[in-house]
């Protein structure tokens, strides 16, 4: 599966208008830039960015620098994702999102 497939089927499960690419923006420095392991930002928008980090695998949604959401994440390879039947091989990994709740929302 191409990347772009994948990312295709992450914009179907949360509905996000939007397409991203991995980048290596601003740098973290110390701990922090160990606990990060990947970051992605929209094409469409570049103030938005999802940093996923290890610390508990968590996916922190910011806009602008601010944060908007926090969720875990984890890849699977099975199939369906999202309702949809997609390829599985050794060539495929899908993410998975789940929010996390926060007091007072």
């Amino acid at each position: 599966m191409k990347p772009a497939k994948a990312i295709l089927v992450f914009i179907l499960c949360f509905s996000m208008a939007t397409t991203y690419c991995i980048v290596s923006a601003s740098e973290p420095i110390g701990e922090e830039k160990k606990a990060i392991i990947d970051r992605w930002v929209s094409e469409s928008n570049p103030d938005w960015e999802l940093t996923f980090v290890s610390d508990g695998k968590k996916c922190l949604q910011t806009l602008q620098g601010s944060l908007i959401r926090t969720s875990l994440f984890e890849k699977s390879n099975t199939s369906p994702q999202c309702s949809e039947v997609v390829p599985v091989d050794e060539s495929t990994s899908y993410l998975k999102l789940t929010n996390v709740a926060v007091p007072g929302d």
